[in-house]
């Protein structure tokens, strides 16, 4: 065999070794759909959805550096409760570089409380873990939880997926994520368990729909 025939071989073997590895992790990684904010319902049992217009200006800042999509709704129900979803697709973790303390400070919001709380889902099964922001701007309070979704689960990190990952011998590769952001405005001297009760009760209701955007569909 000649030189040229023995790299032909060896290129050859190592071409069908970085298939071999992609075609087994494949096999335990969940499967990705491109996201389709579209299969969330408007309506989410006593919710109604408005989907939210927002501007090519703050589309260009939004959408940079791997993030992928971005829609933000406006769920109300009859008695006048009102929760905003915002959500973010990206197609790796790492994408993330601004967290919602960060851009609630730079509008003008003064933070009081960053904590955590857990979300009980309508769909059962454990509670989910979410970050908890409070704050307050003039006469008004916001209450914000927000957290991360993937095929195969609800992370409070970004970071934490490759770390799961990694730990579990997957790939992140092609793994889309929904950065999610629940919001709700109340008076200041509102009480806070009750509207953090709003958020947490439309959130558990949300989110196994958001996490469906993100789960391949056979076509």
């Amino acid at each position: 065999m000649s030189g040229m025939d023995r790299r032909f071989v060896a290129v050859a073997a190592f071409l069908g070794l970085l298939i071999g590895i992609d075609t087994y992790f494949a096999r335990w990684t969940p499967e990705v759909a491109e996201p389709r904010y579209e299969r969330l319902p408007d309506q989410i049992g006593e919710w109604n959805g408005v989907d939210v217009e927002v501007s090519q200006e703050m589309l260009d800042i939004i959408l940079h550096e791997g993030r992928a999509s971005y829609f933000e709704r406006l769920y109300s129900t009859d008695d006048g409760r009102e929760v905003t979803a915002m959500v973010i697709y990206i197609d790796r973790p790492e994408a993330l570089r601004h967290t919602p303390e960060r851009c609630l400070t730079l509008a003008g919001w003064a933070l009081d409380r960053l904590s955590t709380a857990e979300i009980p889902l309508s769909s059962g099964g454990v509670a989910v873990p979410a970050n908890l922001i409070t704050a307050v701007r003039e006469d008004h309070r916001i209450v914000q939880l927000y957290l991360y979704v993937t095929a195969d689960g609800y992370r409070r990190t970004a970071l934490s997926s490759l770390v799961d990952y990694s730990s579990r011998r997957l790939t992140s590769r092609d793994q889309m994520m929904a950065h999610v952001i629940l919001t709700t405005i109340v008076p200041a001297e509102a009480d806070q368990i009750e509207a953090l009760g709003v958020v947490t009760d439309f959130s558990g209701q949300y989110l196994p729909l958001l996490r469906e955007t993100l789960i391949g569909v056979e076509q």
